[in-house]
């Protein structure tokens, strides 16, 4: 069976279903998260061949890392720097819901790639040690 990406407009959360060849196909469809029928189909996750999820779901870094017993005070500091709803997982890796979040994050945290493209954390853009003592 066909597997077809959606995207939700209500809560931005992707997800796949997968329907018969001759089984009618919506435009819009009901969210699996949220609830609301505000999914649409996501051509780009479909026509590009990888997971739907890619960047819908977290993508933990281990590179941006804290320790676990650091976490209320990575979150206030997040908070302070524009990025709030960053979350972390059990051994504190942070885990990025866009690359967009991803690039914010890096760039509070003065984190970048070297090898990094113009889409990612930029060395010198929003220097952390600004705002530590703040």
């Amino acid at each position: 069976m066909p597997i077809y990406a959606w995207i939700c407009d209500a809560c931005s959360e992707g997800f796949e279903t997968s329907c018969g060849m001759h089984d009618a196909r919506p435009e819009v469809m009901r969210c699996k998260y949220c609830g609301e029928k505000a999914a649409h189909r996501n051509w780009q996750a479909e026509q590009s061949g990888v997971d739907n999820t890619c960047w819908e779901q977290a993508q933990w870094s281990d590179g941006l890392a804290i320790h676990p017993k650091q976490r209320a005070e990575a979150e206030e500091f997040n908070k302070r720097m524009g990025v709030p709803h960053t979350e972390y997982d059990g051994v504190g890796r942070p885990g990025f819901r866009s690359r967009k979040h991803r690039k914010v994050y890096g760039e509070a945290w003065a984190a970048f790639d070297r090898d990094g493209g113009y889409g990612d954390a930029q060395p010198g853009k929003r220097p952390a040690e600004e705002f530590l003592d703040a």
